[in-house]
This record gives C-alpha cells, structure tokens and sequence, in this order.
C-alpha cells in the first residue's frame, strides 16, 4: 500500500508548477495582455504511456499541462462540460493548454470540433506492454469486459464509448467467465486503440499519432516533432532516452488466438499508419 504524501511532499511536487504560472503571468504582464488559448487533448488507451506526450510539453514555457483527475480542468477521470472549459481557457496566462481526457478517448474529435485550433496527441503502445501493465495494476478488466459482453453500457461507462455494433459483437464473442485478466485487457486495449480508424482520426490533419516506443528510446527527435505539429518552439534539453526499462520488460501470457490475432493485426495498421506519417514530418524537422 502506498504511504500518502506529507503536506510538506505534496508541496514540494506543487511547487515547480507554481513557479512557472507565476513566471508566465509576469510575461503576461510585460506582454501587455494574455495570449489566446489553445488545448491540446492527449489520448488514447490506460497504460499506454499517455503520461509521457505531458512530460515532454512540460519543458515548453508556452504550455500547461493538466492530467485526468487535475482540477480546475476535470472533476475526477471527467473533464468538466465544455463551457466551463471555455472559460478557463479565456483566463489562462498560456498560449497553450495540454489535457489529457484519457477515459473521454472516444470524444478526441467532438472536442476537436468545439476548440477552434485545438490538436490531439494520440500515443500507442505495444499490447503486451501495455496489457502487461493494466493487469499489474487493476483487477478490473474482466468485469469490464463482462459488461459490455452483456449489454450492460451505462455500468461500464467511458468503456463502452464509441464501440461499434460490431466492436461489441466481437466482445460478445471472445467473452467467457473464465477469461484471463490478460486476455481481458487485451480485449480493452483493442476496444480503445481501434477508436483511432473508427472514429477516422487517421483522416484528420489535427491529429498526431505517436508511438510510445519511440518517444522514449528518441525523446529529443520526437520532442521536435511533436512541438512542430503544435507550431511551438522546441525548447531543447530533452534526454534521450525516457522510460527506456518501460519497453518489453516482462513475458507476455498466453491469451485465445481470436483475440491476440485482432490485437496484432491493429497493431500492424497503427504502426504502418505512424509510419507513413512519420518520414515526412521527420524530413521537416531535420531540414
């Protein structure tokens, strides 16, 4: 069980945060006014390395990053309904604001839509990896499963969002009461990640894909162009390596064929989709 933080910890963690809002509220003032706002959404699926895109906007001193479950932002997982987010964005000191609605993954294009030159980062990871570590840490995902397999969507809540008829026909399919907590979350993390083409995010010039993998085996090269896509100035200093030991660290269990095959082939199609993307935005950041 984790020992909760002292007052004194929780306010060590606090402080760099608060530096850096003051410091930006100083430009702000020498400015002569603040700068129009715009969001950045992270998504995509638990454990997939969502954290990582933040850390490295952290480093720009034009952007604010907020996790799920970090107010003024979210109330809880949730982000707040829109207008309050409106208007939080028309008070803050920064060109750019980052959240990362994670478990609000299937909303990634009506929020697009309602922030006029908002971006999204969405960030993939290797199933086993990320299947791995879902079930060292919740024990949720075959009841997950279990509820979506029947028909019980407002229980599983933001995991039913965005499925298909046909996602759910699949999950009725694999689901048994004596899957594993692997094969579970395998099933999971095919529901969340295959959003990508369902929801036609692949189509749209205001998303980026990123694979986790390489962000943190070549932080400084995907910093570039992750902050080129946002039209920000890369501020340097990224190390080169970023949880590099969070990549294939552990075996992988045995889980049904159906369900592994499906995993790997959308595998295959998010990687030959980052691919096709990756040469040409590569090219520009090294010209």
């Amino acid at each position: 069980m984790a020992v909760p933080l002292t007052y004194r910890e929780r306010a060590a963690r606090k402080l760099p945060r608060l530096r850096k809002l003051g410091h930006q509220w100083l430009r702000v003032a020498a400015a002569g006014g603040r700068p129009t706002t715009r969001v950045v959404f992270v998504v995509g699926s638990q454990r997939s390395g969502t954290r990582v895109p933040l850390r490295v906007l952290e480093r720009s001193p034009d952007v604010f990053t907020f996790s799920e479950g970090t107010s003024p932002y979210f109330q809880r997982v949730f982000l707040q309904p829109l207008d309050v987010i409106e208007r939080l964005l028309s008070r803050s000191p920064f060109p750019v604001v980052a959240l990362k609605p994670i478990c609000e993954t299937h909303r990634v294009i009506e929020l697009l839509e309602h922030f006029p030159g908002s971006r999204a980062l969405w960030i993939f990871r290797n199933y086993q990896d990320a299947v791995n570590s879902a079930s060292a840490k919740w024990m949720s995902g075959r009841e997950a499963v279990r509820r979506l397999a029947h028909g019980e969507l407002q229980a599983a809540s933001w995991r039913a969002g965005g499925l298909t008829s046909e996602r759910l026909e699949f999950v009725r399919s694999v689901y048994s009461d004596s899957m594993s907590l692997h094969a579970a979350n395998a099933v999971m993390w095919l529901l969340r990640n295959g959003l990508f083409f369902d929801l036609h995010a692949d189509r749209r010039s205001d998303v980026m894909l990123l694979r986790y993998e390489d962000v943190v085996e070549d932080t400084a090269q995907q910093s570039a162009r992750l902050f080129g896509f946002l039209g920000l100035d890369d501020p340097g200093g990224a190390r080169g390596r970023l949880y590099r030991s969070s990549v294939s660290k552990e075996s992988f269990p045995e889980i049904p064929s159906e369900i592994r095959e499906r995993c790997e082939s959308l595998q295959s199609r998010l990687r030959e989709h980052y691919a096709s993307v990756l040469e040409p935005s590569i090219a520009l950041v090294n010209r």
